[in-house]
């Protein structure tokens, strides 16, 4: 009994500090980051790659709090999907990154839903398989463990060039996600409090001083267009062109395969949008899907000359150097340009007939 005292007391002791800590942390200019994205489920038997019945809000950037909701098959969407061989309306699967996923935006805003709208409602099923932090790599794992399993009439790929390419493989998103159910159970409900997240921050630090990991310079947006003008690279890191080449040739070939017609889009770089920087980026891309025989869109001029009419912003305020993800009215117009292009090519013939009367 004379020990069980004192180590109540030094518990009580601890409890108290940690109390203090947390309130102090909480009422600093220290942001609480939270969780970019729902927890991953990868290995799950639903048809995407999330934890099915999440309904939360994202506060990752405390400025931008977004809304998601998980269905049962553990995509980003509102609604049940009908997996029934036989169906009435034509289906289109989105697949790419945080930018097909929607960071920073509601459910109803992402570039999947709002190409919906452009549609009978009846007529098409639009599948969000995005996830934030996917490559080229992941996202053919996912069509090959996954994806093709909804049978889509149309599958979109988008490709964000500014960083897409440069992680063309390494530590896929899709295999570093998963880790222990036990941690991950535990990661989310301490991701509510400010004192855990000041932890990740410090170790985050910590990785940054002892050269484990390394943070974008303040001009990286300049570093890129200026990379731009390099033959080697559009990426004044050097890029991992022929890796994304290579895995991006085996998904289009895998896909074509699949009998499923395929549309690649190519996002540009803000920095791209913002002003008359080059685009080796697009071009590369453009030239690989000619070469391996896949349809192309490039979205820069267009997104270019609505930028330059300034009336809607298109972006975020940047917070970081990294960020550029699109405002809601950046993932409307993105989602009107790829309908236009999808009624407009006989290629898509199945998905084309589903537009409003």
């Amino acid at each position: 009994m004379r020990r069980v005292v004192p180590l109540l007391i030094i518990g009580l002791i601890t409890l108290s500090l940690l109390a203090v800590a947390e309130v102090a942390v909480s009422h600093t200019r220290f942001r609480a980051p939270g969780l970019p994205n729902p927890p991953y489920d990868i290995d799950g038997d639903h048809l995407c790659d999330f934890r099915p019945g999440a309904n939360a809000v994202s506060s990752f950037k405390g400025e931008r709090p977004f809304r998601y909701l998980i269905n049962a098959e553990g995509c980003r969407t509102t609604f049940e999907y009908d997996l029934k061989p036989v169906r009435p309306a034509a289906r289109v699967l989105f697949l790419g990154d945080s930018f097909t996923f929607g960071s920073w935006v509601n459910d109803d805003q992402t570039t999947p839903y709002q190409f919906g709208t452009h549609f009978a409602p009846e007529a098409i099923e639009v599948i969000n398989a995005g996830g934030g932090g996917f490559s080229i790599q992941d996202e053919l794992e996912y069509w090959t463990e996954k994806g093709r399993r909804f049978t889509p009439d149309l599958l979109v790929l988008i490709v964000y060039v500014g960083n897409d390419l440069e992680r063309a493989i390494g530590l896929p998103a899709r295999a570093s996600r998963p880790g222990s159910r036990l941690i991950e159970r535990l990661r989310r409900p301490l991701s509510d409090y400010a004192l855990y997240n000041f932890a990740g921050f410090l170790s985050s630090r910590l990785a940054v001083m002892t050269g484990r990991t390394r943070i974008p310079a303040r001009d990286v947006d300049e570093a890129f267009i200026r990379g731009a003008h390099e033959p080697a690279s559009p990426y004044p890191a050097g890029g991992d062109w022929e890796n994304y080449s290579r895995i991006f040739g085996t998904f289009v070939a895998t896909v074509q395969q699949d009998g499923v017609p395929l549309l690649v889009v190519i996002y540009p770089h803000r920095a791209q949008v913002d002003s008359d920087a080059p685009d080796l980026a697009q071009q590369r891309l453009l030239v690989r899907c000619t070469e391996v025989q896949a349809a192309c869109l490039d979205l820069l001029p267009l997104l270019r000359a609505e930028q330059a009419r300034g009336i809607y912003p298109l972006y975020h305020q940047q917070l970081h150097n990294e960020d550029d993800h699109p405002s809601a009215a950046g993932h409307a117009l993105t989602a009107a340009i790829i309908a236009q292009r999808v009624m407009a090519d006989s290629a898509f013939a199945a998905v084309a007939r589903a537009t409003r009367p």
